[in-house]
Parts: structure tokens; C-alpha cells; sequence
């Protein structure tokens, strides 16, 4: 494995939290606050504290979607390593969010407001979530050689357990 494939499949999350932290810290110098905020950080300061602390949350989220993918590949697959994983799945992982999510919210509130990405974000979620899975189960089938049904089963396994590590934390 070359550091060139290594890089090709770190860009598109660097990427990603480079422009999640940028909005972040947008919505944080405009004075916005979420609506509703599971970490005990004052709400007034949370979009502040979520620029500094996006990419390693959605960073520990593509892991655990990695660990997870390799653990149920691995219950037929020959050993893998998480590296491979990594390389295969971390752009599946991160290009919807950045494509799909980020870039249209922060369109959004740039052109309507903070009040607009209520609306927006019942549609950027859906769709990055659909993408994801669909990314996903592409990138299985490709590198791993998998039928339709078990990439689509390991790629929902894999983004419910990406989601449950990242999306307690970020707004």
C-alpha cells in the first residue's frame, strides 16, 4: 500500500472536517447555537467548541465504521487489516457528508440563514445517509468482492456504527 493510496483515502476526510470545523466556526463568530445540545457545553459556545473537537469526533466515527466493517468482513473474508479498510471505506464514509451535508448547509445558511437550515437539514441528512449506505456497499462490493446483500448489510452495520459514535456530538 502506497502512500499515495494512503492519501487518497485521508483527503476526502480531511476535506470534510476542514469545511464541517469552517462552518462550524462560522455559525460560532455569528452567534448561533444549536437547538438542542447532548454535551454539557454551554449552548452559546457550542458551535466554538465543535470547530475545535469535528474532526476528531467524525475521525473516531470513520474508525469505529472501520472496525465494525472489519470485523463482519472478517466473519468470511480472509484477515484483513483495518488499514485495507480504512483505505476502502473512509471515502465512501466521509465524500457524502462533505457533498451532500456541508457544503448545501453551509450554502444554505450563507444564502437564507441560520433559521433556513432547519428546513434543509430534513433533506441533507436523509440524503447523505441514503448516500452513505449506497457508497458504502458500492466500495464493499468493489474492494471486498461482495454480493449486494452482505455489502448492504455490512455497509448498514458500518454506518449505524459511525453514526452512533459521531452523531451525539456534532450539530
Amino acid at each position: 500500500m502506497t502512500r499515495a493510496t494512503l492519501w487518497r483515502a485521508w483527503l476526502p476526510f480531511v476535506l470534510t472536517a476542514s469545511a464541517y470545523a469552517f462552518f462550524s466556526a462560522l455559525l460560532a463568530r455569528d452567534g448561533h447555537s444549536p437547538s438542542v445540545a447532548l454535551l454539557p457545553i454551554p449552548k452559546e459556545s457550542y458551535y466554538s467548541v465543535q470547530a475545535a473537537f469535528v474532526a476528531p469526533v467524525f475521525g473516531l466515527g470513520c474508525v469505529a465504521a472501520c472496525v465494525v466493517a472489519r470485523f463482519a468482513l472478517s466473519l468470511t473474508t480472509s484477515a484483513l487489516t483495518l488499514r485495507e479498510v480504512v483505505v476502502a471505506l473512509f471515502p465512501a464514509l466521509t465524500l457524502p457528508t462533505l457533498l451532500l451535508f456541508v457544503l448545501p448547509e453551509l450554502a444554505v445558511y450563507l444564502l437564507h440563514g441560520f433559521d433556513a437550515l432547519k428546513t434543509a437539514v430534513r433533506f441533507t441528512s436523509a440524503a447523505t445517509g441514503l448516500a452513505t449506505l449506497f457508497a458504502l456497499a458500492m466500495a464493499l462490493r468493489k474492494r471486498f468482492i461482495l454480493t449486494w446483500t452482505r455489502a448492504g448489510w455490512i455497509a448498514l452495520l458500518t454506518l449505524l456504527a459511525q453514526a452512533l459514535v459521531a452523531s451525539p456530538f456534532l450539530r
